[in-house]
């Protein structure tokens, strides 16, 4: 069995995509966020005598503002910040759990209110990196959703007198050889 599982496994094809779509309320703010990873193709084999390995995945995320309200004004916003993300999952083929590091490359946000507009022009090479679930089921279509209430993000923006709300959610997929 244990063989035939790593045959799968190192023989087809994993891909990991995932949205992020924050909602952040304050006093006079309002916005929501969405961050977009597309399909990531996985690549690594197990290694002889072990019964898990890793495999890792380079790709893109966007993220770009969906809606804004600042001080009771409905706000527009165009561009998008673009990020270099390198992923790691982690499985024994029964569970699995996946790590994700982002790099900050060039975009800037724009927003335009009736009163005026801004701009974010974030640092270049800001890296973040972190444990994105862990012990999660491994399945050949894995959906694994979070409540962004729940991320470590969402504590600090509390302790700043926001609210956080929103879905994390991440898809693997595993085609298996011959389909």
């Amino acid at each position: 069995m244990r063989a035939l599982l790593k045959r799968i496994v190192d023989e087809g094809t994993i891909t990991v995509e995932a949205k992020l779509e924050p909602r952040i309320k304050g006093p006079q703010f309002d916005a929501t966020y969405s961050y977009v990873t597309p399909a990531i193709e996985m690549e690594g084999k197990s290694s002889p005598g072990s019964d898990s390995w890793t495999v890792n995945g380079k790709g893109k995320q966007s993220g770009k503002i969906k809606n804004a309200k600042i001080g009771g004004m409905t706000c527009k916003s165009s561009g998008q910040l673009n990020d270099d993300i390198d992923m790691a999952l982690d499985t024994d083929g029964f569970v699995m759990s996946l790590k994700s590091k982002s790099t900050g490359r060039p975009g800037d946000i724009k927003i335009r209110c009736m009163g005026g507009y801004g701009m974010s022009m974030r640092p270049q090479g800001e890296v973040g990196s972190g444990e994105v679930f862990a012990a999660e089921r491994f399945a050949s279509e894995a959906d694994v959703s979070q409540d962004v209430s729940a991320m470590p993000i969402a504590k600090i923006l509390r302790q700043g007198g926001m609210s956080v709300s929103g879905k994390h959610t991440i898809a693997v997929r595993l085609v298996c050889p011959g389909e």
